[in-house]
């Protein structure tokens, strides 16, 4: 939900100026983006960037981290429904598994966007 909630954020603040924008809530918007728990920098805090394009780099690490998280879930559960620990399984194995989420995460993203 705040992923989309961030989505959602980011149009609205690029379809307005941003002068527009009450001070408070640019404050908290700045506050989000450059929270310390972001694994990237804030480089698009540089020159004249955009605030939705800063908020736009925070969405896209939020889509990153929850597929990793996914990535890595449905890879253990694999190794588990086969009960060959991670140790012993082929890169192969590894790599199809890989394909087989991507293909499945992509299936599922497209009927999430449809239904939201």
């Amino acid at each position: 939900m705040l992923i989309e909630y961030v989505h959602r954020l980011m149009i609205a603040v690029q379809s307005i100026k941003e002068v527009m924008l009450k001070p408070q809530w640019k404050h908290q918007i700045e506050k989000f983006v450059k929270h310390y728990v972001w694994h990237t920098s804030d480089v698009r805090r540089a020159a004249n960037n955009k605030l939705w394009q800063r908020l736009e780099s925070r969405l896209i690490e939020m889509k990153e981290r929850r597929k990793r998280l996914l990535q890595n879930i449905y890879l253990r559960e694999k190794n588990m429904d086969t009960n060959l620990p991670k140790i012993n399984s082929s890169e192969n194995a590894d790599q199809d598994y890989s394909l087989e989420f991507q293909r499945e995460y992509e299936t599922k993203e497209a009927q999430k966007n449809v239904i939201i």
